[in-house]
């Protein structure tokens, strides 16, 4: 307790020194947060689902067309008697086919509500299951609808929607539940869904895509059933080869390859090596905060020499000044956070609504980060003035810490690294503003 009373003494008897401090890592761990936050939903795409590690997206592999690869299904679409069903391999434990609908349109009355739509089997539910905001969500009635949340307070608002009828693709249709949004990205993304019972072929639709969702037995399984398909000659792929592959659907997102014939903006595809400069900005970032951190915490600790002088001549030992170096750091990273979460609550706004880059809370993520910043950064930016005190000489701390000239090579060490990295934030700066000019003047057609 003590010690506690002292370090709150010492911050607030500098508090020139604890604001520039406070405010130099606010904006420092502020823009690192954010970005790491962003990274860390970019990584993280369908792991709500439990079964991710087993499941997996039939493909076709044009052989004789570049290499190309698109999302398919199992269907024998001209019934040719070669044909070999890729799913009928024992390693397969369940898969369902999805019709995506990605040009739908709900009607409530007088009013039309252009969605992405998917038409599913009851396995489904048992592969992507949906957890249920209202009503039921685990199956589907043939005349049945389940609504997103986002589109049932866009079409019923406050209004309890279970039990409204709607029209879809010229059909009644009722609503028996309503799914609440994914905790984490998604790579196939879409707002109802239907029983494909609700209409007897889908494919005719104009803008319908099948594709199969399959569940392996072991994720090791992969290779086996790979290897085991045949290169076949079908109509339907104007008698190229092809061939049939299962890939990861959790390498779907980052894969730019896979494509799904007329409803692609259903899967949304991120940038891996964007992820990666993201990545190292946010190193960037931190670094800078902290080492302009330590350069003042040094100053300041010059000036406190003699204070740890005479406490060393007087018997204190390591774990004393640990204890007050820790907590003084603790308690400065404290009020960090405080304002670094108020800031975080703001560019949160900012991103959804005004650069529409969606953010998807993840409190466990949140809870985590908070407090590795809050016990680590302290014993951080405590290290070095720490073993420079406990392992220096105390005649040299009642001096002036190791004389002006280790001081001055020290200050400019830290001055050195943080120049370097400005330039390189400078260098990034410069990308990022290029990137953004060659978007907003693209050539759309």
């Amino acid at each position: 307790m003590k010690t506690l009373i002292y370090a709150i003494r010492i911050i607030t008897r500098m508090k020139a020194y604890s604001i520039i401090c406070i405010l130099g890592l606010v904006i420092s761990l502020a823009g690192t947060a954010t970005l790491v936050r962003y990274i860390h939903q970019e990584l993280t795409v369908d792991h709500h689902l439990k079964d991710l590690e087993n499941l997996h997206l039939l493909t076709n592999h044009l052989l004789s067309e570049n290499g190309a690869i698109r999302i398919g299904d199992n269907r024998n679409w001209n019934r040719e008697k070669h044909f070999v069903d890729p799913l009928d391999h024992p390693t397969v434990d369940k898969h369902t086919r999805i019709t995506a609908l990605p040009k739908g349109e709900i009607g409530k009355g007088k009013q039309h509500f252009a969605v992405r739509a998917i038409a599913v089997d009851t396995t489904f539910f048992q592969l992507m299951p949906c957890q249920a905001s209202l009503g039921e969500t685990t199956r589907i009635p043939s005349t049945g609808i389940i609504l997103s949340e986002e589109l049932s307070q866009r079409v019923f608002g406050k209004e309890d929607p279970l039990g409204k009828e709607l029209t879809f693709g010229g059909k009644h249709v009722t609503v028996t539940g309503v799914m609440k949004a994914p905790s984490t990205k998604v790579s196939f993304a879409y707002d109802i869904i239907v029983s494909e019972k609700l209409q007897s072929e889908w494919a005719g639709t104009g803008s319908a895509a099948l594709f199969n969702l399959v569940r392996l037995h072991r994720p090791e399984d992969l290779e086996t059933i790979n290897a085991a398909q045949p290169t076949l000659k079908l109509l339907a792929w104007n008698s190229y080869e092809t061939q049939f592959q299962l890939i990861p659907l959790k390498e779907n997102y980052f894969d730019k390859r896979l494509t799904l014939y007329q409803a692609d903006h259903m899967f949304p595809k991120g940038d891996r090596d964007g992820i990666y400069i993201l990545i190292f900005v946010a190193i960037l970032l931190f670094s800078i905060g902290v080492l302009n951190y330590l350069n003042l915490y040094t100053v300041i600790m010059q000036k406190r020499g003699l204070e740890f002088g005479v406490k060393k001549v007087f018997g204190a030992g390591r774990w004393t000044f640990f204890k007050q170096l820790y907590t003084e750091n603790l308690l400065l990273s404290a009020v960090t956070l405080f304002f670094v979460g108020m800031v975080m609550e703001i560019t949160d706004k900012i991103l959804a609504n005004t650069l529409e880059i969606p953010i998807y809370h993840n409190i466990s993520f949140d809870i985590t980060m908070g407090l590795v910043t809050l016990l680590g950064l302290p014993l951080l930016t405590m290290l070095y003035p720490y073993f420079r005190y406990v392992y220096g000489r105390p005649v040299a701390s009642l001096k002036g810490l190791q004389g002006k000239n280790g001081s001055s090579f020290t200050r400019s060490l830290f001055l050195s690294v943080q120049y370097i990295i400005s330039f390189c934030l400078i260098i990034v700066s410069i990308y990022f503003a290029k990137q953004l000019n060659d978007m907003l003047n693209a050539d759309l057609g």
